[in-house]
């Protein structure tokens, strides 16, 4: 999911993925704005790399609610 492919763990596919590199920085952008963290790993990135699964914050949650809404 990162571009740079120099420090991943051993035994990571090194291949790249420009769709989910590109997912990954959408998802990075709503964690550096609080909306989002991931649910079981302290950081982003090994989030992506072991496919956990991220949560909505309760400002992501706000956002959420007032995008079906229709507000925003």
């Amino acid at each position: 999911y990162e571009e740079d492919k120099k420090n991943l763990p051993e035994g990571t596919d090194a291949t790249r993925n420009e769709e989910n590199e590109a997912k990954f920085k959408i998802l990075r952008k709503y964690w550096q704005n609080g909306l989002l963290v991931p649910c079981k790993e302290e950081y982003m990135y090994w989030a992506a790399v072991r496919s956990d699964k991220l949560k909505l914050t309760a400002m992501g949650k706000h956002y959420w609610k007032l995008l079906h809404n229709g507000v925003i």
